[in-house]
């Protein structure tokens, strides 16, 4: 039995506020495997729709590398149709014309258009740098999932960068939509035998009439073409620029969104080409013209979008064409 006097060692007990802190730590713990497959499930959403508008950036870029290279392709001909051709060039030269390597290319085809090694160097480096900005913005999200409690911060970063890209993927749609492409080859084939024809003084008023008639269907023909390489190369950029608005709609709204909020603008990215598909150039205008004015909206976005089209603007009208 214990002194009165004897000392007694004291056990301090847990005051309210430390139960309270235990208790909420225990719940933590307990919530932090619920918490973390929600956050990081949001960062895997997020991932994949930067993943969809990459893929959607590069399908668009294509395009426009087809239809930069449409615009100075030859004229499809059939064998008998270009050795006729040849034939009646070289029978057009004066005999005493000397024959080289190109002037036979030139009876080939008289209206080949060849890009230097320099011009196509530069083209290929404008088009393939492009598609790389898509690449290097979607790798940003790759380990966005291991860090997910931290992924608000780390997604707010690429805002920016999202917005510029939205913004090029809209310039392209537009610079095209008011620059209509032209087959220049073809255009210079039919011209030419329009003028070969009313200058032919063999021909009855009846055969030129027939003749400059089915020259037009020609001319309507590659009008039609031009017309739908526009329309696709238009078609995909606005694709790939609703695509990266989505992306920057979930960025901007990262930290309050619900995963199902993000789950459904994700889906929603999936049926983009559904929503364009059979539109015609006007209706097309009209979307890219909604996605600018998105852009707009934001001060800082309306500034990358204007730097955005400009740059854009420089690069197709001047240096690509």
């Amino acid at each position: 039995m214990n002194n009165k006097n004897e000392m007694v060692p004291c056990v301090k007990k847990p005051g309210k506020r430390r139960y309270v802190w235990r208790i909420l730590s225990r719940g933590l713990i307990f919530a932090l495997p619920l918490l973390s497959g929600c956050t990081g499930e949001k960062a895997r959403q997020l991932a994949t729709a930067a993943t969809l508008f990459k893929s959607n950036a590069h399908d668009a870029i294509t395009a426009m590398r087809g239809l930069m290279d449409a615009q100075i392709a030859p004229t499809v001909k059939t064998d008998t149709q270009r050795a006729d051709q040849f034939v009646s060039n070289i029978l057009s030269l004066p005999v005493a014309a000397p024959l080289d390597s190109n002037m036979m290319d030139m009876a080939i085809d008289p209206y080949s258009i060849k890009l230097s090694s320099a011009e196509i160097a530069a083209r290929n480096a404008l088009l393939d740098n492009l598609d790389q900005e898509y690449v290097a913005f979607a790798s940003m999200f790759d380990d966005l999932e291991r860090g997910s409690f931290l992924a608000a911060k780390s997604v707010a970063k690429t805002k920016t960068y999202a917005a510029t890209l939205t913004a090029q993927m809209s310039g392209i749609a537009k610079v095209v939509a008011d620059n209509p492409p032209e087959l220049i080859q073809q255009r210079v084939a039919v011209m030419t035998q329009i003028q070969k024809v009313r200058k032919d003084q063999t021909l009855t008023a009846d055969q030129k009439r027939q003749q400059l008639s089915d020259l037009l269907n020609l001319w309507l023909g590659v009008k039609a073409q031009e017309g739908s390489l526009q329309q696709g190369v238009v078609s995909k950029c606005l694709i790939a620029a609703s695509s990266g608005q989505s992306v920057l709609q979930l960025a901007d709204s990262y930290d309050r969104l619900s995963l199902d909020d993000i789950n459904q603008l994700t889906t929603g990215m999936i049926s983009l080409a559904a929503q364009v598909s059979g539109k015609n150039l006007t209706d097309l205008k009209t979307q890219n013209a909604r996605i600018q004015s998105f852009l707009a909206a934001n001060s800082d976005y309306k500034a990358l979008a204007d730097s955005a089209l400009e740059k854009i603007q420089s690069q197709l009208i001047s240096g690509a064409k």
